[in-house]
Parts: structure tokens; sequence; C-alpha cells
């Protein structure tokens, strides 16, 4: 009967966690208050969501004590994929990544940073599991998310244009992977044009 009810859910579950990390992905300074309240709305009838907020409501308090053991095991334990699958890492690196944005809101920024290193490394496993008869846009959507780590909390322009490129060439409907890729082009190219400009006037 659980295996059902989780077949049965994990599509619409999926649904809701795309449309937080493509949020989180396009506006990474903001905690979206309209997700919150969107999820609440449908929580009673819906237990898995529900449980899922329960346990990132109760893994801030664990990570924001140091705890992180505790903090993220208690937001994995309500996990929809199969432990240990590229799906699972995949999942847990998106719970992660809210719970990030939440401890920038409150004012946490270097337990924040530290999760980060925790969600790419699920990034990371998940990569290496993924194969060929995977589902591209969710590698792709797994290559984007390491991308914004990349990118935001480590300042390594280099390889988040990789992992957006990679995004792309798996599945070239990445918009975000496409977005994000383009404004970090563009800033290259405007960065090359200065040094240019600074050359030539000396």
């Amino acid at each position: 009967m659980r295996l059902e009810r989780l077949s049965q859910t994990r599509p619409r579950l999926g649904s809701i966690l795309n449309k937080i990390q493509m949020r989180h992905l396009i506006f990474p300074l903001l905690l979206i208050a309209s997700v919150a309240s969107a999820q609440v709305a449908i929580q009673k009838a819906d237990p898995i969501v529900q449980a899922k907020s329960q346990s990132m409501t109760s893994s801030l308090s664990y990570f924001s004590s140091g705890d992180f053991t505790h903090g993220e095991a208690v937001l994995e334990e309500n996990n929809v994929a199969a432990v240990d699958t590229a799906s699972w890492h995949t999942e847990s690196a998106m719970e992660l990544i809210m719970a990030m944005h939440a401890l920038e809101n409150t004012g946490n920024p270097a337990t924040a940073y530290a999760l980060a290193r925790i969600a790419l490394g699920h990034l990371q496993m998940a990569d290496a599991a993924y194969n060929a008869s995977s589902n591209q846009p969710e590698v792709a959507q797994e290559k984007t998310m390491q991308g914004m780590l990349y990118e935001r909390y480590f300042g390594d322009r280099v390889t988040a244009e990789k992992s957006y490129s990679a995004a792309i060439a798996l599945y070239p409907q990445a918009s975000v992977a496409s977005a994000r890729l383009k404004r970090l082009q563009a800033y290259d190219v405007a960065e090359a044009q200065k040094l240019q400009a600074a050359s030539q006037a000396n």
C-alpha cells in the first residue's frame, strides 16, 4: 500500500521540488514565501509533502546548532527516491539547497556554506551514478544545480559554466542553465573588453 502511494505521489512531488528548485536558481538571494504557501495549501491532502515540510523544520534546528549529521538524516528520512540512487542524491541536494536558503534568510551564511558543500557532494555522487539510459531532464537538472553551487557559493565561474554547458548539451530545453550560462558569458565578454580598453589606454 505504501509503495502504491509513493508511486502515485512521486510525479507530483517531483513537480513541486522542480518548481522550488527553479525558483531558487533564478532568484538565489531570496527565499520564496509563495512556495512555502503553496506547500501548506496541499499538505492536508498530501502526507508525504507534509512529512517533508516537518523534516525541513526539524533539520534547520540541527543545522543551526552545528549538528549536520542528524540534520541531514532528518532531512532525508522522507525522500521518495530509493536510497543511494542517483535520484535520491539529487533529491537530497534539492532539500539541502532549500535549507541553505532558509538559513541565509535567517542570517546564518556560514552554515549555509557548509550545507552547500554537502549538497555538492550529493550532486557529484548523482553525477557518477547516472548513465546513458538516465532521464536526461533529471541529469540536466542535477548539473544545473552543480553550476549554481559552484557559481554562487564557491566562486568557481569556470566550473559553473562547464556545468551549465553540460546541462544544455544533455537537454537543450534546460532554460535555467541556458539563462545563467548566457549571463556568465556576457560578464566574461564585458570583463575582457574592460581589460582590452585599459591595455590600449596604457
